[in-house]
C-alpha cells in the first residue's frame, strides 16, 4: 500500500469494512504525482431507506443538481450539461445502472445512484496537468484572446477564435467513462488509457506550430492508448477503441454532423486534406450549443472538474433522496484506474524493431538495412531525444502543417502517418561535430513529431525512392557531402534488419 495516497487507503478500508472488496483484491496503483483527489468519506453516506420513488429525481425535473449529474455522467451515452432531466438523462442513468452499478434500470436518481457517482469519481483518476497548454507563454489555458467572439451566435464554432478559460468539464468526466469501459466492460480487448497527449492549445501555441485550428482551445482532448500495457500506434487498434468504446458506450459521433453530441476525428480521411486521428483518439465538444459553452463550464484544475460531492449537493436539496436505496445495492466492484502524467512519446528500440519489419515487408531487406543505418547513425542507436520524442532521425520543420515543408504525398497514401506536432530543442553537435549541416546555436530548432516510428521510417523510405535510391540526398543536396554521408552510415551495422 505504500504507493497509495492516504485518501485512497481510506476508500479501500471502507470497502473492506463493508465486505465489498477483499484485502487481497486491493489494487497497487500510484497516484499521479502531486495530486490529492477528493475522496468521499463514509461519513457522507446517509442512512439506507426506501422511499418507493417518492423522493427520487426523474424525467421532467429541473435543478442545478441535475446539471451536475448530466456533467458527471456525460460519458454514459453522451450528454450535454443541461439542468433538465431529459430523455437522454434517463437513458444515461439506465446505462450507469446497467453497466457500472449492476442494479435494475429504473432511470431514476436516488441515494444509490448518487453514491455511485461519487464512487465513480474516486475510482477513475486523471492527471489534469497534461491538459494544459505547452506554449509557456500563457497560464496553461490561453490569455482570453478574441473575447469579442465569445457567445457570438453569428460565428460557427469551428471559426470561433475565442480562447476559452479552461478545459470543458464534460471532457474529463467523459474520459473517466472511457477508463471504466476499457478496463471493466471491454477488458478483454486489452486496452487502457495511457495519457492525455494534447489538451489546451492557445493562439501562442498555434503560432509556434504553424496552425490555425481552435478545437483545442478548451474544447478537445487527444488521448493515447495502451494495448497489453504498451502504447499502441496501430490504426486498426485505435479504430477499435473509437468504435467499441467511444461510439458504442460514450455515444460519440464520428465527425460533426449532429448538434449537442461529443465528436470524434475520423481515423481515415474521406477527402484530401481532412484531419484524421489514426493513432490516437481526438474527441471534442465543438457541436455543443452556445448555452453549453459558457465560461462557467471551463475549468483550470482537477478540483474544479470534480466539484463538491454529489451526495452533499443533493443533501442540501432533499436529504430524503440521498437516503433512498430503492434501486438496490451496487453488485459489482469496478477496478480503479489512473491516467498518469505524460512524459514523452517514449519511442524505444523495440518500436524500431517493429517498424523495421514493416519496412522490410513493404520495401525489401536492402531498404530496411539502409533505414536502420540512418537511424543508428543519426540517433546514437535509438537513444537521442529526437528519436525518443519524434520517432525520426531528425526532420526539421520549415513550413506549415501537416507537411511542414516536406513532400506530403505519403500522407495521401498513408493518412495515419500525418505528423502530430513539433518538438523543439537546441541542436547539438551530433556525430559530425557540426550539427546536422552547420550547427545553429542561437535559437531552438523545430522537429516534426511523427505518430509512430513506422511513420518516420516510411517517410524516409519514400524520400529515398523519390530520389532514385540516392541515400545521401536525405542528408544534403551537395554531391560530395552525400558521398561522405553514405560512407559514414555504412560504418554502422544494421543488427536488427540483418536478421530478417
Amino acid at each position: 500500500m505504500e504507493n497509495i495516497d492516504d485518501q485512497f487507503r481510506e476508500l479501500w478500508d471502507w470497502s473492506e469494512s463493508k465486505g465489498t472488496i477483499k484485502k487481497d483484491q486491493r489494487p497497487t496503483i500510484r497516484k499521479p504525482e502531486g495530486r490529492s483527489p477528493v475522496v468521499v468519506s463514509e461519513a457522507e453516506q446517509p442512512t439506507v431507506t426506501n422511499c418507493g420513488e417518492k423522493h427520487c429525481i426523474k424525467r421532467g425535473d429541473k435543478s442545478e443538481l441535475i446539471r451536475e449529474i448530466n456533467i458527471r455522467l456525460a460519458g454514459f451515452g453522451g450528454n450535454i450539461p443541461t439542468d433538465e432531466f431529459t430523455d437522454r438523462t434517463e437513458k444515461m442513468i439506465k446505462q450507469l445502472q446497467r453497466d457500472y452499478m449492476k442494479v435494475p434500470e429504473t432511470g431514476k436518481v436516488c441515494g444509490n445512484v448518487l453514491r455511485a457517482i461519487d464512487e465513480f469519481q474516486n475510482k477513475y483518476i486523471v492527471d489534469f496537468d497534461d491538459s494544459k497548454c505547452k506554449c509557456k507563454k500563457c497560464n496553461g489555458f490561453g490569455n482570453g484572446k478574441f473575447s469579442e467572439d465569445r457567445q457570438n451566435s453569428k460565428i460557427a464554432e469551428i471559426k470561433r477564435n475565442y480562447e476559452y478559460p479552461g478545459v470543458h468539464r464534460s471532457l474529463i468526466w467523459s474520459l473517466r467513462a472511457a477508463m471504466f469501459y476499457t478496463t471493466v466492460i471491454e477488458k478483454n480487448l486489452k486496452y487502457s488509457i495511457k495519457c492525455i497527449f494534447s489538451g489546451y492549445r492557445c493562439w501562442e501555441d498555434n503560432a509556434i506550430h504553424n496552425r490555425r485550428s481552435t478545437n483545442h482551445m478548451g474544447k478537445a482532448l487527444d488521448i493515447h492508448f495502451n494495448k497489453n500495457g504498451k502504447r499502441t500506434q496501430v490504426p486498426k487498434d485505435i479504430e477499435e477503441v473509437r468504435q467499441k468504446i467511444f461510439v458504442k458506450y460514450l455515444g460519440n459521433q464520428v465527425r460533426w454532423s449532429e448538434k449537442n453530441k461529443f465528436s470524434l476525428e475520423p481515423g481515415i480521411a474521406s477527402y484530401r486534406g481532412e484531419y484524421t486521428a489514426s493513432t490516437w483518439i481526438h474527441y471534442d465538444v465543438r457541436q455543443f450549443e452556445l448555452q453549453y459553452l459558457t465560461d462557467n463550464f471551463f475549468v483550470t484544475n482537477i478540483n474544479q472538474v470534480n466539484g463538491e460531492s454529489i451526495v452533499r449537493i443533493a443533501n442540501r436539496t432533499n436529504s430524503n433522496t440521498c437516503g433512498c436505496m430503492g434501486g438496490g445495492e451496487v453488485k459489482q466492484i469496478n477496478s480503479p484506474a489512473v491516467v498518469y502524467k505524460k512524459q514523452n512519446h517514449g519511442f524505444t528500440v523495440e518500436d524500431a524493431e517493429v517498424a523495421l519489419r514493416i519496412i522490410n515487408d513493404r520495401y525489401g531487406k536492402e531498404m530496411a538495412q539502409v533505414i536502420e543505418k540512418i537511424y543508428r547513425w543519426e540517433t546514437g542507436h535509438f537513444t537521442s531525444g529526437q528519436y525518443i520524442n519524434c520517432g525520426s532521425p531528425g526532420m526539421e520543420a520549415f513550413g506549415e502543417a501537416p507537411s511542414y515543408g516536406w513532400n506530403s504525398d505519403i500522407y495521401t497514401k498513408y493518412p495515419e502517418y500525418i505528423p502530430v506536432g513539433l518538438w523543439e530543442r537546441y541542436e547539438n553537435k551530433g556525430k559530425s561535430g557540426q550539427g546536422g549541416n552547420n550547427q545553429v546555436t542561437d535559437r531552438v530548432k523545430k522537429y516534426i513529431v511523427f505518430p509512430s516510428v513506422e511513420a518516420g521510417m516510411s517517410y524516409i523510405s519514400e524520400f529515398i525512392l523519390r530520389y532514385k535510391g540516392n541515400v545521401g540526398r536525405w542528408h544534403s543536396k551537395d554531391p560530395t557531402i552525400q558521398q561522405n554521408y553514405i560512407k559514414d552510415i555504412n560504418t554502422t551495422i544494421p543488427r536488427i534488419s540483418n536478421n530478417f
